[in-house]
């Protein structure tokens, strides 16, 4: 995967994560911080995808 569709990936789901994260973590910092490093760690470990196609799937 290009960082190009990493990133387009990344911003096109970005809404969702963040209701997700904000249920759990109920504070705007919290949900910023923990996005940021979970799309950090998921390019950097973007290697070990079994299957990209299900990156962001649905």
């Amino acid at each position: 995967m290009t960082k190009d569709v990493y990133i387009r990936r990344v911003t096109q789901n970005k809404a969702k994560m963040y209701r997700i994260a904000f249920t759990i973590l109920k504070n705007d910092a919290d949900v910023q911080d923990a996005l940021q490093e979970a799309a950090l760690k998921a390019w950097e470990k973007q290697h070990t995808f079994k299957n990209e196609a299900f990156f962001f799937h649905g």
